[in-house]
């Protein structure tokens, strides 16, 4: 939809953020379940690791993005 209506340098910055927000979600969710069936504090500093690593992910990747562009 972007490169109809925007261009080329549209479309590849909506699927650079698309997949930079994708792979931080999947980075979030791979974190959180890796633990399994545990207990609430297990999965509470699974949960909170799961932001953080999400959040790391989405600087880094967006600073990268925004440097190289």
């Amino acid at each position: 939809m972007f490169l109809v209506l925007k261009g080329q340098s549209a479309a590849l910055a909506a699927l650079a953020g698309g997949l930079i927000v994708a792979l931080g979600s999947a980075l979030f969710g791979w974190r959180m379940f890796k633990p399994g069936i545990a207990g609430g504090a297990t999965l509470t500093a699974a949960m909170y690791g799961g932001v953080a690593l999400k959040w790391l992910w989405f600087a880094i990747a967006l600073y990268l993005a925004i440097a190289r562009g």
